[in-house]
């Protein structure tokens, strides 16, 4: 379903809403990484709890 009129040119889209196909793929190739770096993230706020009262002693 197109709602409204594409610029004019050899571009692809692709998505909802349409974007260009370029730059919807990186969103769906960063989105595939997302359980990885949600992982991480919560590993890295475990180790900050963990430093947080050394680096108060300093």
């Amino acid at each position: 379903m197109v709602t409204k009129d594409l610029p004019p040119g050899r571009a692809a889209y692709m998505g909802f809403p349409a974007a260009p196909a370029k730059e919807e793929r990186r969103r769906m190739a960063a989105a595939r990484k997302l359980p990885e770096l949600v992982e991480t993230v919560r590993e890295l706020q475990k180790k900050v709890e963990v430093l947080k009262p050394v680096a108060e002693g300093l």
